[in-house]
């Protein structure tokens, strides 16, 4: 068995100075060190480092080089990918990894470490372990592909999710979730579980385009709803808008502050998004988003529809083809 590794810093690279977590540019071998010597190494692999940075810094930039790295190692004789990265940002890469490389044949896989590896608390090695075991019986078991992230929660539990469902982790907790816990599989004492209500659709679309990825989203604006909002100015490059619902796929539609809001998207011809809101019954308070030409994103992490539409928009579509290509399936992101 072969394996890539990508190194692009985070804490799993980091170390504990003083009264801070900083980088460290010998870390990102060390985990392989500290791999070996805890549970062993039966496989061949390679390395790269495309950059290093603590993840809450991540930009276009890159994610572009990220990408770079993972197809050009999905176009080599690699039985796996595994791309060492922070916590803070896992999701955002993760779900851009799947919309770029989609179902891939060549499993990659993000690990993380919720603190620096050499700290026992840290779940870096867990997640480490839960990578490696996937790609071994990713050579049998070929419905293993695409983009997942191996994470122990604090329950002891190493979960296999898929890279595009993870929601944002909450505050004061490095625990993460897949939307509505439509995780893969569970890895406990070397036994794969799969989770027996998990599903996914096949590609329903090419993966997408990177290329011509700007360094910031400056065409989406992305808000959460909350009490008392003011809505921001919207410039002239702003394309789109994408609003998070409360847990119930409400917006406070009553409000004369979002009613304006919408009614100058509207006549601005800009397109606004909603995510959260689930298929079925919903509250009267939704009959109004037809009104206001609100387009609702299908069940997907708010965090994989901001990505999705963000690379569709650099690629150019807008309008029906653009809602269209958001509601078709890619890298599993649908639940």
């Amino acid at each position: 068995m072969k394996i890539l590794f990508i190194f692009t810093g985070g804490t799993i690279g980091s170390t504990t100075n003083d009264k801070f977590i900083s980088l460290d540019g010998g870390k990102p071998y060390k985990i392989i060190s500290a791999y070996k010597e805890k549970i062993g190494i039966d496989f061949t692999y390679d390395t790269v480092e495309p950059y290093t940075l603590l993840s809450e810094n991540s930009m276009g930039s890159n994610l572009k080089l990220l990408a770079d790295s993972v197809i050009e190692g999905i176009n080599k004789d690699y039985d796996g990918i595994i791309v060492t990265h922070g916590t803070d940002t896992l999701q955002y890469s993760g779900a851009f990894l799947s919309y770029i490389a989609g179902l891939s044949k060549t499993p990659v896989f993000l690990v993380s470490s919720d603190h620096p590896v050499e700290d026992e608390r840290a779940n870096g090695l867990y997640n480490l372990d839960g990578a490696v075991a996937m790609t071994r019986l990713a050579l049998a078991d070929k419905s293993i592909k695409g983009v997942y992230i191996p994470y122990r929660n604090s329950d002891a539990i190493t979960y296999i999710h898929r890279a595009s469902r993870l929601l944002m982790s909450q505050a004061y907790t490095a625990d993460m979730f897949s939307v509505k816990n439509s995780f893969f599989a569970k890895y406990e004492n070397g036994h794969l579980i799969k989770n027996d209500f998990y599903q996914e659709r096949i590609d329903e679309a090419s993966a997408l385009l990177y290329k011509g990825l700007l360094n910031v989203s400056d065409s989406i604006v992305r808000i959460e709803a909350c009490p008392g909002l003011k809505y921001p100015e919207i410039d002239e490059r702003v394309k789109a808008v994408i609003i998070g619902t409360y847990h119930s796929g409400t917006l406070p539609m009553e409000t004369e502050e979002l009613k304006s809001f919408l009614t100058e998207m509207k006549e601005r011809n800009i397109d606004v998004f909603i995510t959260g809101v689930s298929s079925g019954i919903s509250y009267e308070s939704t009959k109004d988003y037809q009104l206001y030409c609100l387009k609702i994103f299908p069940e997907i992490s708010p965090i994989a529809a901001y990505i999705k539409l963000w690379l569709l928009i650099t690629m150019g579509y807008q309008n029906a083809e653009l809602y269209t290509m958001l509601n078709l399936s890619l890298g599993g992101d649908i639940v």
